[in-house]
């Protein structure tokens, strides 16, 4: 939901307008107190409260005072929290959280369920299943690490491999590489058109999402350094020459 949410429900709640704001504007403040910047920067900590403050008044409107529970209520903490400690993601539980669907399949029973979670988990350690990196899994021809995202050439098919520049926004369509399989160059072809996908609360270019069009048939020449963001690409209904190209802020 927090990558293909803001774009999906969109059209989903045609009708329901009030709605949709409520959900964006929870999305964008989700994203905005995740840049980078926002720790050594007042103006977003600002922004990022007063989002906040909006979603929840927009709540309380729609689903009644009720709503506002304590976990809603401490979403207003985390402005001040960014302005602390940096951007959320440097200190967010998510890649823990995500890993309590492991511990779960390990407990059998209620009988020394810790004991059991350890075992289950050395047992997965000794057999190699958390051993598999990226690159094992990945086709290291067709493929490309940048940080921590993985890029994948498109070639002629379509393939979710969109990524951001300072000068644009590119679908990557093959990795050139030398002699010892080091990428020296990637050929992609670049988004002519890219505006705002919407303008309120915020214009979504400043939590990176974009309206693209008019994708170029003539290859450009990035390379590795070049590339600032990935992104995930979402077309729009009955329109193949629209495309809405969503900033990832995790890597999977």
């Amino acid at each position: 939901m927090e990558y293909t949410g803001i774009v999906l429900l969109k059209w989903h709640f045609s009708g329901k307008k009030e709605h949709y704001e409520c959900f964006k504007a929870f999305s964008v403040a989700m994203r905005t107190i995740n840049r980078e910047e926002i720790g050594e920067d007042k103006d977003l900590i600002v922004a990022a409260e007063t989002l906040i403050n909006h979603f929840i008044a927009l709540c309380i409107s729609l689903y009644g005072l009720p709503f506002v529970t304590n976990v809603v209520h401490a979403l207003r903490h985390l402005p001040g929290d960014c302005a602390q400690f940096g951007a959320a993601i440097l200190f967010s539980c998510f890649e823990y959280e995500n890993f309590n669907h492991e511990l779960n399949f390990s407990v059998a029973s209620g009988n020394n369920p810790l004991e059991q979670m350890v075992n289950r988990y050395n047992e997965n350690v000794y057999f190699g299943i958390y051993d598999k990196s990226d690159e094992e899994n990945t086709n290291v021809a067709s493929s490309l690490k940048v940080g921590n995202f993985i890029f994948r050439a498109a070639g002629d098919q379509k393939v979710n491999s969109y990524c951001g520049t300072e000068n644009g926004l590119y679908q990557i369509k093959s990795f050139e590489r030398d002699e010892y399989g080091e990428v020296i160059g990637i050929e992609a072809w670049k988004f002519k058109k890219a505006e705002n996908f919407f303008k309120t609360p915020i214009n979504s270019s400043d939590v990176g999402i974009y309206k693209c069009s008019d994708l170029s048939p003539n290859i450009c020449s990035l390379k590795q350094i070049d590339i600032t963001a990935k992104y995930y690409g979402i077309p729009k209904p009955a329109n193949d020459n629209k495309m809405i190209l969503v900033q990832l802020l995790h890597a999977f």
